[in-house]
């Protein structure tokens, strides 16, 4: 009779070890599966960036989405770094010649808070309207 319940025990420790071993299993697959969402979520996002407002700030969601994609080759995250530049930062790349994209993002970061070139005498005019005879704006009367 002990011999039974041992048996009947031995064959419910089974059974539990194997719903226990699917389980795993299971896991495992939904693990893999939230991984390559993240995977191709950070992809899409890394394509469709692109450079709002300053440099800095474009350089931060760039390398918070490169983190998440260690598979990605250095030549592929240069080509999408460079893509998402505004165009006068892309010029000022292309003249420097950098070609790997940790020495690009330094170039860039050394820049960032230059903005395009303007003319530097034009912020000191005042503003004139031609129908009021040049007379700066607000001087009217």
């Amino acid at each position: 009779m002990e011999t039974r319940g041992w048996g009947r025990k031995a064959s419910q420790s089974r059974d539990m070890f194997s719903i226990l071993e699917i389980r795993v299993v299971n896991l495992e697959e939904s693990i893999r599966d939230v991984k390559e969402a993240l995977k191709e979520e950070a992809q899409s996002k890394l394509h469709q960036l692109t450079q709002q407002d300053t440099v800095r700030e474009y350089v931060q969601e760039f390398v918070e989405l490169l983190t998440r994609l260690l598979d990605l080759n250095e030549n592929e995250a240069f080509y999408w770094f460079k893509d998402g530049l505004k165009p006068w930062v892309t010029q000022k790349l292309h003249r420097l010649k950098v070609k790997v994209l940790t020495k690009v993002i330094t170039k860039v970061e050394s820049f960032s808070e230059l903005g395009p070139r303007k003319n530097k005498f034009e912020s000191s005019k005042p503003k004139y309207m031609g129908n009021y005879g040049g007379k700066p704006l607000g001087i009217m009367g």
